[in-house]
């Protein structure tokens, strides 16, 4: 066994013992949503102190730009957390879901004490990878456990059910599971209710399932809800709301995904947008098409 400051092995700083004391300083569904972060590669960019104590970075959210996310860890003599000082540029400002991803981070390592010879084995670096997402999944858990991270899948519809229907854009609510991916198992617009029921009085967990379900709501009262394909038809919304709405979701924390494998963020952008069109007549037939 090392000593302090003393690294037999290339590891990651956090050890089993330590996460489960940082999931005893946030809310359960920080330290949740954090660990599916971490797993999905929101860390973009972490450094850390010489001693491992201080760690900043960037992380990537619903916003626009990563948010900016520092977290300072004190330790007892005996090396176990004692506390935890953060601060998040995200709306939670600290002891959120950024924080522990940038904390819990898979394959981060502590650097090799100064005036010492780092080695790199590369064996040793892929067994202790793994080691560190199968800690983090607690054990070889490949089942797709959903987390209360919140997304809205948009897809677009070439064909429509009906002639009523025809193109157009749907949407539908999605979770992210554990393992950083996004399903819509267990998470129907039926089951918003249910859902936001488990996270009552947590006010930021519950806040974008509360949005979702106001954009349910929209959908049902302008016919745009389909009960058969459980989805919304965008296209079926003739209101500046809808607008408002979405982007309240994803102020709230609420990802904006696009139908692609795998999901990725939806980019959405505040200035205006314009669509040309090009109108063809041959003969008698008219053909319409954006440029």
């Amino acid at each position: 066994m090392g000593t302090p400051h003393e690294y037999v092995e290339r590891s990651a700083v956090i050890t089993k013992e330590d996460r489960e004391r940082l999931r005893q300083l946030v809310d359960g569904g920080s330290y949740s949503r954090g660990v599916a972060y971490a797993l999905a590669g929101r860390v973009a960019k972490r450094m850390e102190s010489a001693n491992g104590l201080n760690v900043v970075g960037e992380v990537t959210g619903s916003a626009i730009r990563p948010y900016v996310v520092s977290a300072t860890i004190t330790r007892g003599p005996t090396g176990h957390i004692m506390s935890l000082e953060s601060t998040c540029t995200c709306p939670m400002r600290f002891d959120c879901k950024h924080v522990i991803a940038l904390l819990l981070a898979p394959g981060s390592a502590p650097p090799a004490p100064l005036g010492s010879v780092a080695t790199v084995d590369a064996a040793a670096v892929t067994d202790s990878w793994q080691d560190s997402v199968a800690s983090l999944l607690g054990g070889a858990q490949t089942a797709e456990v959903p987390t209360t991270e919140l997304g809205l899948l948009f897809t677009l519809v070439l064909s429509g059910p009906s002639a009523t229907t025809g193109p157009g854009i749907s949407v539908a609510p999605v979770q992210m599971t554990e393992q950083g991916t996004w399903t819509r198992k267990g998470v129907s617009w039926a089951e918003i209710d249910e859902l936001y029921r488990r996270l009552d009085g947590d006010a930021v967990a519950s806040e974008p399932y509360l949005i979702v379900k106001e954009l349910r709501a929209l959908g049902q009262v302008s016919g745009a809800y389909l009960p058969t394909t459980d989805e919304i038809r965008l296209e079926h919304i003739a209101t500046r709301g809808l607008w408002n709405l979405l982007e309240d979701a994803a102020a709230s924390g609420v990802h904006l995904l696009q139908q692609v494998k795998p999901p990725t963020l939806l980019p959405v952008a505040s200035e205006e947008a314009y669509l040309t069109l090009d109108i063809t007549r041959r003969g008698t037939d008219s053909t319409l098409s954006p440029e």
